[in-house]
């Protein structure tokens, strides 16, 4: 009789699922909000422990409840639409294999590869970057100039990684280190390369890479 290891067969279908656009859409938002919360607010591990706290509290919620919510309170706080779609229109390219190869290098795939899954994906993406939000205004204090500086700042290390100067998983890398934030990509990374940077402290690859 042949075994079957049941324990082995759940880790696989686990590995397969962790990286599913709905999951990569959420991280790749909360990653950028959070290393631009560090950089220019000095959020550390206590406050991003509070906003999952609250975050995980709003998510369980049906999403137009959430929406409501945004609409009632973040949009009368100053939102800057124009900020929010300029995100909402590239976001799904910053996990092109071309523009940042992070999720390519763990999967050997790109996370997201047809109508379906983008659109997942943005979801996902959108329901991150707005709760945060709801949760900076509703809880945090933060008014309509902050607001629109974390947007801004949202927003200009997107191109960042579009231009392809810097990549997700170096901003994963500092937030581990600096904040004990844990991230399932990073540790992939981590399982199948060992490192972020070389010795002499350059990223492991170069930031621009072009797939045949």
């Amino acid at each position: 009789m042949v075994s079957i290891d049941f324990d082995f067969l759940r880790q696989q279908k686990l590995a397969r699922t962790k990286h599913r656009p709905e999951n990569v859409g959420a991280v790749v938002t909360m990653v950028l909000l959070y290393k631009n919360l560090h950089d220019h607010y000095g959020f550390g591990r206590t406050r991003f422990q509070y906003i999952m706290d609250q975050f995980e509290r709003w998510v369980n919620e049906e999403w137009n409840i959430t929406q409501k919510q945004v609409d009632d309170v973040v949009a009368r706080r100053g939102l800057d639409e124009t900020l929010y779609r300029d995100y909402m229109q590239r976001c799904s390219k910053l996990v092109n294999k071309n523009t940042d190869d992070t999720y390519f290098r763990i999967m050997g795939r790109e996370p997201v590869r047809n109508a379906k899954e983008r659109a997942g994906y943005n979801e996902a993406a959108e329901i991150a970057y707005k709760t945060v939000l709801l949760i900076l205004t509703k809880y945090l204090g933060f008014g309509k100039k902050r607001l629109n500086d974390l947007q801004k700042y949202l927003k200009e290390d997107m191109w960042c990684i579009l231009e392809g100067r810097v990549k997700l998983i170096e901003f994963m890398w500092m937030l581990h280190n600096s904040c004990a934030q844990d991230f399932g990509a990073l540790d992939d990374w981590l399982e199948k390369y060992g490192k972020v940077y070389q010795d002499d402290g350059l990223p492991l690859w170069p930031n621009k890479i072009m797939y045949e």
